[in-house]
């Protein structure tokens, strides 16, 4: 059974900082092409890339006036709602003329996306991550070949921990399904990112799945003093590829380091450095499983061995975001 390409989801479409006052943004997102728009007061609004007068491309020569959109072909002008607030020749403005607005919310300095199976609105509000007391995000986005699921379904397959990514002893692993959340936990040991000398590291993974776009891992590393959220967030951008968004900041609120280098890393200018350090890996952590995406089929009825973890679970909590 071949699954649809773009399941129901919050997905992330761009940075917040890339849409600034005035501007007007194309961007792709589940083989559409959306633009958005920031008034003069700063409100965000993301729609339907044509105007639904004549089929003009707002995201071409498309102008924010005010608090609306200027169509660049006959002057329609859209509100935040999508309704057509006036023309520049035609009184009363056409009562249907009126964009697709999509949901969409900022978070954690990302804009944010609903796309729906159904009519298009948001099933469940997404539960951003508290980003209080921790450093700014930083965060890098890669353009992957492959299915959103796929990448999520990385989160609860066990097996491929050790086999791709070389973590060992994974234990204690828990999770559990609450509507289209899905909650995982667990610990494992790898090499210290500092090189084989420096021995081991015991790490705990404690995240929140939302959806197939949107997940937030809670990462400590009792080694390094370190308490990390990482958010990652996959946005299908059409039937074949994806971009992974892999966002990370660190608890500046911790109490007072207990080892050597924890408090080395309490100094802002070194735990600038060694975020963008620990960026890095997890970026080289995904790149692991790129060429694996890329060409993997769907196996609807996987033949699952011991030690796999839940991934009968986790597909029949999937079916929820395919109208299923």
């Amino acid at each position: 059974m071949t699954r649809p390409p773009f399941p129901e989801g919050w997905y992330r479409l761009a940075a917040a900082r890339d849409v600034p006052r005035g501007a007007v943004v194309t961007r792709r997102l589940a083989g559409r092409e959306l633009v958005m728009f920031r008034t003069e007061q700063g409100r965000l609004t993301v729609s339907g890339a044509h105007c639904p007068h004549l089929g003009a491309h707002l995201g071409h020569g498309g102008r924010v006036l005010g608090e609306t959109l200027r169509c660049p072909f006959h002057g329609f002008r859209y509100a935040t709602d999508g309704v057509c607030v006036a023309t520049e020749y035609a009184d009363p403005t056409p009562p249907r003329a009126c964009l697709e607005v999509w949901p969409s919310r900022e978070v954690a300095e990302q804009v944010l996306v609903f796309v729906g199976t159904r009519d298009g609105a948001p099933r469940w509000a997404l539960e951003p991550p508290c980003l209080d007391g921790f450093t700014r995000p930083r965060w890098v986005t890669l353009a992957l070949a492959g299915h959103v699921e796929d990448a999520a379904e990385n989160g609860v397959d066990l097996g491929h921990f050790a086999a791709v990514h070389h973590y060992a002893n994974v234990r204690d692993a828990e999770i559990h399904v609450d509507g289209p959340v899905l909650h995982s936990r667990f610990g494992f040991d790898r090499a210290s990112p500092f090189g084989a000398a420096f021995g081991t590291i015991s790490s705990v993974f404690d995240t929140d799945i939302h959806g197939l776009g949107f997940s937030v891992t809670d990462l400590t590393v009792r080694e390094l003093d370190l308490h990390c959220v990482i958010v990652l967030m996959c946005a299908p951008i059409d039937e074949g590829h994806f971009d992974f968004t892999i966002l990370l900041a660190s608890d500046r609120a911790r109490p007072a380091p207990v080892t050597t280098l924890g408090r080395v890393l309490a100094l802002a200018p070194a735990r600038a450095v060694f975020e963008r350090f620990l960026l890095r890996r997890i970026v080289g952590d995904v790149l692991q499983d790129r060429e694996i995406w890329a060409h993997k089929t769907h196996v609807e009825r996987p033949l699952l061995a011991a030690g796999d973890g839940p991934i009968g679970l986790f597909r029949n909590w999937t079916k929820q975001f395919y109208g299923q």
